[in-house]
């Protein structure tokens, strides 16, 4: 059975970020817990984005599947943080 709330998935998503060494090594580990790993996967994914940075590879990859409306978005969002 799976964790199905936040005291259940926060601690695996935790736990996979600290022992990564990277953030394509903390997404990968997460895949690979064998539980709610949509969940997990995409709170370890927001984790390691913000400590490790997005590779640009991955992250251009990910943005050919954004709608334009979506690219923009995300676009506006990173020139603002940035």
């Amino acid at each position: 059975m799976f964790p199905d709330t936040s005291q259940g998935t926060m601690p695996v998503a935790r736990y996979v970020f600290f022992e990564s060494e990277g953030f394509e090594d903390a997404v990968r580990n997460a895949m690979s817990m064998g539980v709610d790993s949509d969940t997990i996967v995409a709170i370890t994914n927001v984790i390691a984005g913000t400590c490790y940075g997005i590779p640009e590879a991955i992250w251009d990859g990910a943005e050919t599947y954004f709608y334009d409306e979506q690219r923009g978005i995300t676009d506006a969002f990173h020139d603002f943080v940035i």
